[in-house]
């Protein structure tokens, strides 16, 4: 049983009295804005908290909901990302995805509090916590906190599909809202059973990001390829080499602010998989041109 943790806690985590902390609690859709991003081409938007709760928001997560424990079979928590999570399915012949369908928004105060208390949060402290991470109903799309909340949310739902993987030899992973599952010719028929534990906690799956793949078909985990070795989508480098060509032929120049982006596409490229992320930069550093970049 973890051990206790009370409002004092919170206070010293946050370097806040409790007066303060409850004070910010007390109405929370007044200390948030919505911001738009543009991501892949498509637009998204967050709810960003404000310059005060940010603070208490951050030092919440460092001192506190960060050392929740998660299953091992996520990969949105400390020391993993996107090519470890990649990396668990590789050259698996079958491969079954799923998405959650506007998951941090559906995830409401009640099972935030619930997952707080079950992590060893008193009541009180949990309903605190619940209030200064919570607005309109749900996990807020761009709180620091909201990502390790969502891993508590998740623990029971985390543990009831990796034990049903485990059992049947195949490998479950989740990252944030993605789930996947690979092995043997059973994966197809068991992701059924992912898909009813998931509606048993209530949570829709998007019906467009649902895939049963199999040995001859393309496999894409969290938008990276594992058929062979993990690498970026083709299409997605294929875009990259054409706006570096485009720059270096004077087709398209791009500025110090749109090369900075085009740097950071390639930086990606290169975490993915670095044979073709080294080949992008020879062709953005070169004078000379070049072609026929591989993704490896």
């Amino acid at each position: 049983m973890p051990p206790l943790v009370r409002i004092g806690d919170i206070a010293r985590v946050t370097g806040r009295t409790v007066g303060e902390l409850q004070s910010l609690a007390r109405r929370p859709e007044a200390h948030y804005r919505e911001h738009a991003i543009v991501k892949d081409g498509k637009s998204r938007l967050l709810t960003v908290p404000d310059g005060d709760l940010m603070d208490v928001q951050r030092r919440l997560h460092r001192g506190l909901l960060i050392t929740i424990p998660t299953n091992k079979c996520v990969h949105s928590a400390p020391k993993c990302s996107i090519l470890t999570n990649a990396h668990a399915h590789l050259r698996h012949p079958y491969l079954s995805v799923f998405d959650i369908a506007n998951c941090f928004p559906s995830v409401s105060p009640y099972r935030v509090q619930s997952a707080l208390k079950r992590a060893g949060f008193r009541d009180d402290a949990a309903l605190l916590v619940t209030k200064l991470t919570t607005v309109e109903h749900s996990l807020p799309l761009g709180a620091p906190t909201s990502p390790a909340l969502l891993n508590a949310v998740f623990v029971d739902i985390d543990g009831k599909i990796g034990s049903m993987a485990r059992a049947n030899g195949l490998t479950f992973t989740r990252y944030y809202d993605d789930l996947c599952l690979s092995g043997g010719s059973r994966t197809p028929r068991l992701a059924r059973v992912v898909e009813n534990i998931l509606a048993a906690h209530r949570l829709e799956i998007s019906i467009s990001k649902r895939h049963d793949w199999g040995p001859t078909d393309p496999h894409t985990v969290t938008r990276i390829m594992v058929n062979t070795s993990p690498s970026p989508l083709p299409e997605y480098v294929n875009s990259v080499q054409g706006l570096i060509n485009a720059h270096r032929r004077g087709v398209k120049v791009l500025d110090a602010t749109e090369l900075l982006s085009v740097r950071g596409q390639v930086a990606y490229v290169n975490f993915v998989n670095p044979v073709a992320g080294s080949a992008l930069m020879k062709l953005l550093d070169s004078p000379a041109q070049k072609s026929g970049i591989s993704t490896g």
